[in-house]
């Protein structure tokens, strides 16, 4: 477990503040706590062996473009998990072989929805690294818009509350008297 100090940034901080609000945890919910020292984004293609990360980044993995000469999700696992990432987020479905591989290596594996661009996660990722107020401010406000458009839509209460506890991915109690 990490010893983390007060200005460190860890990986359940990215994917509260950073991450799309749809982003989803498939394994290692319990790892979160790691310190993450900065983000890279890593194409399916390119010669892994050669790139240059440090120890506790958190990985993206962009969508394949070309199957034929790109790394499996199980090599990236491994890969990950040699260079001590502190994560590693998927743009794209992760096998099962590839899972079972992360949960052995204890590495939190996420998955990004589909409509999204690598580039865009990556950029609010290290907007949160260097600048973490502003990055609160900014998520303070989707959240604060994605809740109005529910209600202005009068999607009801049960859409409200479903919102919020996926946004907080906690449990949420309305008490009505």
């Amino acid at each position: 477990m990490n010893e983390t100090k007060a200005q460190d940034i860890t990986v359940e901080e990215i994917r509260k503040l950073a991450l799309p609000l749809s982003t989803h945890i498939i394994s290692g919910e319990g790892l979160l706590d790691r310190t993450v020292t900065w983000t890279t984004v890593i194409n399916p293609e390119d010669d892994i062996k050669s790139k240059t990360v440090q120890t506790h980044e958190l990985i993206l993995v962009a969508p394949v473009s070309n199957p034929n000469k790109a790394h499996n999700d199980t090599e990236l696992i491994h890969w990950s998990a040699d260079i001590k990432a502190s994560a590693i987020v998927f743009s794209s479905p992760v096998s099962p072989t590839a899972l079972a591989e992360a949960k052995s290596y204890n590495l939190p594996v996420m998955t990004l929805p589909a409509d999204i661009r690598i580039r865009e996660v990556e950029k609010t990722i290290i907007s949160l690294l260097v600048n973490r107020k502003g990055q609160v401010e900014r998520r303070g406000t989707q959240i604060y818009r994605q809740l109005t458009q529910i209600s202005s839509r009068n999607e009801g209460m049960d859409e409200l509350i479903g919102a919020m506890a996926r946004l907080t991915n906690k449990a949420v109690i309305v008490q009505d008297k």
